[in-house]
């Protein structure tokens, strides 16, 4: 059992498939955990009782993916008992409203299944738009340097320090190199692709932050050069 504080679940409950009427659910079919920082584990617990005259026997759980783990604990019920499946939604790499589901089977005399879904909005302390630069330019006789813009926004409640700003291929330059993000605050990130970039390139651009879950971003660049 998880003995940490349940997050507070929003009602939102669909009805029942038709034939579960041995169940009554206390929890909605859509649990929404809210808005969450990346990398924290969510947890919750999905409440039922027996409502019907015989005992019910919950043959598994399935949670949809591996950053989902649902654990229950016991497996009979007898009519008027109360089952409590508790869950741990790991955010480690997710990012803005994301659904994961757990199926629960259960045995009433008939073999039955009803499927919940957990819902979160994670977002990142820093976040860094777009992900990645994808660039493709005209061959070198005929270019102009390109510009492209990496957006970065302080989503925390702190202020964030950019420390260095790097990229390790030639005829890319990057700008400013370090600079200050007050909560709330998003500033952009100026990245020139000039004349002497004449074949392809593929590399990282380098965020090196104080940001504890974010201290080193690496934005992927990809450079097409047309006719080359």
């Amino acid at each position: 059992m998880f003995r940490k504080t349940i997050l507070p679940l929003l009602v939102l409950f669909s009805g029942l498939s038709a034939g579960s009427e041995s169940i009554t659910w206390l929890t909605p079919r859509i649990v929404d955990l809210g808005r969450m920082k990346e990398g924290t584990n969510a947890e919750g617990e999905i409440r039922f009782v027996n409502t019907g005259n015989g005992d019910i026997r919950i043959l598994d759980l399935r949670p949809g993916c591996g950053c989902t783990v649902a654990d229950i604990t016991k497996t009979v019920y007898a009519p008027g008992d109360t089952a409590v499946v508790t869950f741990v939604l790991n955010t480690r790499h997710l990012s803005g409203v994301v659904r994961k589901s757990i199926t629960i089977n259960w045995d009433d005399g008939e073999s039955r299944s009803k499927v919940l879904v957990i819902q979160a909005n994670v977002y990142q302390e820093l976040d860094v738009q777009p992900r990645y630069l994808n660039v493709a330019r005209k061959a070198k006789e005929t270019a102009d340097p390109l510009i492209e813009l990496l957006i970065l926004k302080n989503n925390s409640e702190k202020k964030i320090h950019i420390r260095n700003v790097s990229v390790d291929k030639n005829g890319i330059e990057v700008a400013p190199a370090a600079f200050s993000l007050e909560p709330g605050e998003e500033k952009g990130i100026r990245v020139t692709i000039t004349n002497d970039v004449a074949e392809r390139v593929t590399g990282f651009i380098v965020i090196e932050t104080d940001c504890e879950s974010r201290s080193k971003i690496n934005v992927p660049l990809f450079i097409h050069v047309e006719g080359v």
